[in-house]
């Protein structure tokens, strides 16, 4: 049952979801036609069954009486027959009433075994070969057809057949009577009644250890050692014996008796019973029947019910139908439901025969039924997934750590208080801390990842129930994904892409999530509907936002590519909500200098951390008012590419006495030259940096040798110099240079770097922290690559990137054996001709084990070297 409530079930389409609630209307009214025919039926049937009981007839079997002729008669005797009873295609006869053939076929069965471990899951397919009575599955329903062919059916039907002839003393029972009479004694299959087999079949045919008849699929089977498609038969008889019959005597026969109530009566049973007892029997099997077809009309009823709801849910709710939560919740009220309703449609048919209790049942019924829908509407039966209500300390506690998010203290209390409640969102909370405190590889970490793994998958749909009553819910390719929006255990992220939230909907968002921290917002929203995807486009008003007093605890805004303008990032600066900002991304919005200019002269901006202008228009003069700014001396991360700030712009911002805790500068593709690296290279204020981007900006081999011989870039953990034209003998500057030893991620695409320059990068005695290594698009070549291999400094990388250096098969030889490369875990080799001979060298590798990326694009590869290159790493391999 759980498969119908997976989030990423095709019932989660929403117009899926609404041809779901028109086959639920379907069911409903066939579920309640269906339990209208049982009432009638069980109120006819139970009121022949007590007219019959009255005029029945007790007569002797010994002697037919024509007065009786129409009569409802009881009679007990002894059921035998002349004729031989017998299976036409086997041959196999016996003197009986009846014969059975129970067919068995040797197949393969397939069982699937699903372990769960922490995030991943395994799945496993095991085969066997079995017995069974089942047509055989065809082996295409199976995970791994080959090697498992099963036959296409069984090779005999089972079947049952009936003497022509059945007396009870002078009557003859109808053939529909007979039926009646269940075979169950087992026939053996003897020799003798192998020999009597034809002559087609003997062949095939041997009798197993248990007595049954054995059909091989092929000639020599052997009932010890079967094979699949092999066939064994069991054999079952109903013998000469007493039974009771109660009917309409027709002569010397019968026939069903017409009662005045409508139903008719036809009663056999095996075994000696006076007429009371077979009209109970009769009358208990009655009420058995109609409770069976009872419990399946009230499973179609709540079926029905739950396709109808589950877009009416989701509208009243705002529930998205993905989650188990709303689909269980949604279950559980139509599991409710169906019951009055099928008490009202019982009612309904018994008031016709008894007043009273049909009405009684109709009312109990409709007020069950009301007194549901009051309750639901209410809002006290949380049975679609409600989720968290805060009390009003819970949404203070949580706006607190909101303010304060880098402090644990606060969280830790918070859990304390939930877990004390029973809540189990308190120990989520908890773990998550925990496993902050684990390092990567420790084995405790593999117990509590598996927990919080648990805690989530089974609580994360109720958390964010609040949210989707917005519409709004983490997802990632359309597949929910709770933890892209929560922290430390706690929802404080939220992605606006729909209009009406804000600043419309303010307080209910602020209710639903307290501790929220973080506001991203995107202009489209692409979600399937009727016919194919619908885009909902959304430009949101920057103005009105800025003006919601709920932003004071809002501490990162991102609103990347919006289309925005500078009057809109003014508002911004202006808002007297936003003190507590620490970090603000409008990248590519067109914002001008005016825009910087207004970040630079805010007064309440004054606690900003991270500040992204990503081609915003920028310019010169807006580099030169933010470098100007004292209200941004708090800022660790500036993020000005594709600008063009110029070298003025640049120099104004290495000049700055209040960027001198800056960690993270990007100036890419700001037209800066060597005359912009060269402030930066100077600047005392650059002592902080870790992370440099100075990509796209033309600054030569110069450029490099300036950054090379920066003291005050000694702490530079991340240097990127791509499309620079530093060529190798920029490279041999950096190579070299005695303050770069701190480096884990160089990149240096683009450079015209020959392999002189790869050669002298190995050569270096300084760069030897690299975990991350891109020298794509140059020109390196085997040698170049040959030379990196041998490098020691490779031992710690974990990303290298070598795409297109027009590198052949000895290269990468060289690189699948270095022992330095034991770590690892991505390698772009695309669009160099490594060819057959590469791919072999790459799949014999005895190093590169730890691989999870392996991309050839364009390597030159034939279809035995890619089968070659997939039979080593699988699906680690990406060919395009």
């Amino acid at each position: 049952m759980s498969g119908l409530f997976d989030r990423d079930s095709i019932l989660g389409s929403r117009f899926v979801m609404i041809l779901g609630a028109i086959l639920g209307v379907v069911l409903l009214l066939a579920a309640i036609g269906i339990l209208f025919w049982v009432e009638h039926r069980a109120i006819l049937t139970a009121a022949s069954l007590a007219e019959g009981s009255g005029k029945v007839v007790s007569i002797q079997p010994d002697k037919v009486d024509p007065a009786n002729d129409g009569k409802l008669v009881h009679l007990t005797g002894e059921a035998v027959t002349s004729d031989t009873v017998a299976d036409p295609q086997l041959g196999i006869s016996a003197k009986a009433l009846r014969l059975a053939r129970e067919v068995e076929v040797y197949q393969w069965k397939e069982t699937k075994t699903e372990k769960k471990s922490g995030k991943d899951k395994t799945v496993t397919y095991e085969y066997t070969q079995i017995w069974s009575n089942k047509k055989p599955p065809s082996s295409f329903a199976f995970h791994t057809p080959t090697g498992h062919t099963n036959p296409s059916d069984k090779p005999f039907v089972d079947e049952k057949f009936k003497a022509a002839e059945v007396k009870v003393g002078a009557f003859t029972l109808t053939p529909s009577q007979v039926d009646h009479i269940p075979p169950e004694e087992a026939l053996p299959v003897t020799e003798d009644v192998l020999a009597k087999l034809p002559a087609e079949r003997k062949a095939e045919a041997k009798i197993t250890a248990d007595g049954l008849l054995f059909v091989g699929a092929n000639l020599g089977g052997n009932p010890d050692a079967p094979k699949v498609g092999d066939a064994r038969i069991r054999y079952k008889i109903a013998k000469p014996q007493t039974v009771t019959v109660v009917a309409k005597q027709t002569g010397n026969t019968f026939a069903p008796y017409p009662s005045a109530a409508g139903s008719e009566i036809d009663l056999v049973k095996p075994g000696q019973h006076n007429a009371k007892t077979m009209f109970e029997s009769a009358q208990s099997s009655n009420r058995l029947l109609n409770w069976v077809l009872r419990v399946v009309s009230l499973f179609l009823v709540a079926l029905g019910l739950f396709l109808v709801l589950r877009p009416v849910a989701s509208a009243a709710s705002g529930a998205l139908p993905e989650g188990i939560g709303f689909n269980l919740g949604v279950a559980v009220f139509a599991i409710l439901a169906a019951l009055p309703v099928v008490l009202v449609v019982i009612g309904a048919r018994w008031t016709v025969q008894q007043p009273a209790i049909g009405s009684g049942l109709m009312i109990a019924g409709l007020l069950v039924l009301g007194g549901l829908i009051l309750v639901a509407r209410s809002g006290k039966l949380s049975l679609f997934g409600g989720g968290s209500k805060w009390t009003q300390e819970e949404r203070d506690h949580l706006r607190r750590i909101a303010l304060d998010p880098e402090n644990p203290q606060p969280r830790l209390e918070f859990a304390d208080v939930l877990e004390k409640k029973g809540n189990p969102l308190g120990e989520f909370i908890r773990v998550s801390h925990e496993l902050d405190a684990i390092p990567e590889g420790d084995e405790r970490r593999e117990e509590r990842d598996n927990r919080w793994s648990e805690l989530l998958q089974t609580h994360g749909p109720t958390w964010f129930q609040p949210l989707r009553r917005l519409r709004l819910e983490p997802k990632i390719v359309g597949t929910f994904f709770p933890s892209l929006w929560m922290h430390n255990g706690i929802i404080d992220e939220v992605l606006i892409d729909l209009p009406g939230i804000l600043p419309e909907k303010a307080a209910q968002l602020f209710e639903a999530v307290p501790g929220l921290r973080v506001l991203e917002f995107h202009n489209i929203r692409t979600e399937p509907g009727v016919g194919g995807w619908k885009d909902t486009h959304y430009d949101p008003d920057v103005k009105a936002i800025v003006r919601v007093p709920y932003l004071e605890q809002i501490g990162v805004i991102k609103m990347s590519s919006l289309g925005l303008k500078t009057e809109d990032l003014e508002a911004i600066a202006s808002s007297p909500y936003l003190k507590n900002l620490t970090e603000l991304d409008f990248s590519y919005n067109e914002v001008g200098p005016e825009g910087a200019s207004a970040i630079a002269q805010s007064s309440t901006l004054k606690r900003l951390r991270v500040l992204e202008l990503r081609s915003c228009g920028v310019g010169e003069e807006g580099a030169i008012a933010l470098a100007g700014a004292p209200g941004l001396a708090q800022l660790t991360t500036l993020i000005l590419g594709a600008n063009a700030i110029g070298p003025r712009g640049a120099s104004a911002l290495a000049a700055s006495v209040h960027l001198k805790n800056l960690q993270t500068l990007a100036l890419d593709d700001d037209v800066i030259g060597e005359a912009g690296a060269r402030a930066v290279a100077a600047s005392p204020h650059f002592r902080e940096l870790t992370f440099l981007d100075l990509s796209g900006n033309e600054i030569g081999p110069e450029g490099a040798q300036l950054l090379a011989g920066s003291a005050n870039l000694a702490k530079l953990t991340t240097l990127k110099l791509n499309t620079n034209r530093i060529g190798g003998t920029g490279l041999r500057f950096l190579a070299a240079s005695p303050h770069l030893g701190q480096l884990k991620v160089l990149e240096l695409q683009s450079n015209e770097i020959d392999n002189e320059g790869a050669i002298a990068l190995a050569a270096s005695g300084v760069i030897r922290r690299l975990e991350e290594l891109s020298l794509a698009y140059n020109n390196i070549g085997d040698d170049g690559f040959k030379a990196l291999a041998a490098w020691p400094g490779l031992a710690r990388v974990q990303k290298l990137n070598l795409r297109e250096n027009k590198a052949g098969w000895s290269g990468v030889k060289a690189l699948a054996s270095s022992p330095h490369l034991v770590g690892l875990k991505e390698l772009d080799l695309s669009k160099n001709d490594i060819g057959l001979a590469g791919a072999q060298a790459l799949a014999g590798s005895p190093v590169l084990r730890t691989l999870k990326y392996l991309w050839l694009h364009e390597a030159g590869l034939t279809k035995d070297a890619e089968e070659l290159l997939r039979e080593r790493f699988g699906e680690v391999v990406q060919l395009s």
